[in-house]
């Protein structure tokens, strides 16, 4: 169903774009925010802790699945985070749940409005994962689709004695250190490039042994947890994707990345993004350019503020009508700057669209993303696709000559 009188408008006074939406379900993103109830649940498995949330694997009776995020099962580490700053959990956390479930709601409603305005339904695909509130076994939260796609990174966790010869390199390296400092003159710039030699081929060690790029310490399980990049793992096991899978996910982050950019999603990484969508709005919707989650945190970084090139289908978001942009996030509770710094990074984007269009023209089809002159302007700094293909590469043209696909 598209955009009626029954569900927030009109054909008279219907957003720009809206004829291209005309069958696309719009029901309830004009709906208060009330808890939506799945019915009895058969299984829920704790994954992890969060800041100021819990995480769960949901079974209902009826064997759908889905995430849970527990809003009044704080940690422990975040009362002491608090403590810190001399603030009481009760003095932030009602509001703070309050805020995490109007940010993914009214995250995938404002991503279902915009992907109803592309011109091409038969690739329709929302930039993030449905979230609705919800009371799970008397716990509010927030729940979620499953992401469809495979984890950006992998995590998993290894023992420290698996790490012996990560200690055992360290010492070798700091008795050469030593001797040398006692024999002849070493600089730190000679030190440095030494050590990072020996890290590097710890490194190598991590790939060989366990097929990890990144280990970091665990103290509180007494390891590490190793990180392993979906694409740097496919083309290490001999599957490198085709032609056709990195054409969609190309696509795909290019969609996700221009819904952040509007949402002002300062938490976006590989652990909370698939090869397809992104889940986790926690962090949308500041009430300025900066994101903080609670006093005394580190402000998060904006996300990336340019695109090289856009498709036809993204260009979906230059055709968003402000108006009924702004009527969402008021029925989802948002007020304020909330609202206003919204709609300016949402103008934000519409420039850089229309800037995009007079330099380059309106790429319509996802394939001509993989042409050399194209593919080579996409950065770490200017693209989610280029920061997660899992290799430190200057653009995605470099990991694409590099890291030969099958036809």
């Amino acid at each position: 169903m598209g955009i009626s009188a029954e569900n927030g408008g009109s054909r008279a006074g219907q957003p720009p774009g809206a004829a291209a939406a005309a069958e696309f379900p719009l029901a309830g993103i004009f709906d208060p925010i009330v808890p939506v109830d799945r019915g009895p649940v058969r299984h829920m498995d704790a994954i992890e802790s969060g800041a100021m949330s819990s995480l769960y694997s949901v079974v209902h009776e009826d064997g759908t699945r889905r995430i849970f995020k527990a809003l009044d099962n704080v940690p422990e580490k975040t009362v002491t985070l608090l403590g810190k700053y001399g603030l009481r959990l009760g003095d932030v956390a009602a509001d703070h749940g309050q805020k995490i479930i109007r940010r993914n709601v009214a995250s995938f409603r404002l991503a279902t409005y915009f992907e109803s305005l592309a011109p091409r339904p038969d690739r329709a695909r929302v930039a993030v994962v449905a979230a609705e509130m919800a009371i799970v076994r008397d716990m509010p939260g927030v729940s979620m689709e499953i992401a469809e796609g495979n984890p950006l990174m992998l995590c998993d966790f290894l023992q420290k004695e698996q790490f012996q010869p990560r200690a055992e390199a360290f010492k070798e390296f700091w008795a050469k250190y030593h001797l040398k400092k006692e024999t002849e003159e070493i600089s730190k710039e000679e030190a440095a490039k030494e050590k990072e030699e020996m890290n590097k081929k710890f490194r190598e060690f991590l790939w060989k042994n366990y097929r990890i790029s990144r280990a970091k310490k665990d103290v509180d399980r007494g390891g590490y947890e190793i990180r392993r990049p979906y694409f740097a793992l496919r083309i290490l096991e001999k599957t490198p994707p085709t032609r056709e899978e990195m054409v969609q996910f190309v696509g795909h982050m290019g969609n996700l990345q221009l819904q952040d950019m509007v949402t002002g999603q300062g938490d976006r990484h590989c652990k909370n993004t698939t090869t397809e969508r992104g889940f986790d709005g926690d962090a949308c919707f500041p009430d300025n350019d900066e994101i903080s989650r609670f006093p005394g945190q580190k402000y998060i970084k904006l996300p990336l503020q340019k695109i090289p090139f856009i498709t036809e289908r993204e260009a979906a978001i230059g055709r968003a009508d402000p108006a009924t942009v702004r009527r969402i996030l008021e029925v989802c509770g948002f007020e304020g700057l909330e609202i206003s710094m919204t709609l300016c990074r949402l103008e934000r984007v519409k420039r850089t669209i229309a800037e995009l269009r007079t330099r380059n023209g309106v790429l319509a089809e996802w394939e001509n993303l993989l042409r050399p002159e194209i593919s080579e302007e996409f950065t770490p700094e200017n693209s989610y696709a280029c920061r997660y293909v899992g290799f430190k590469v200057k653009n995605l043209q470099e990991f694409f000559t590099k890291v030969a696909w099958p036809p």
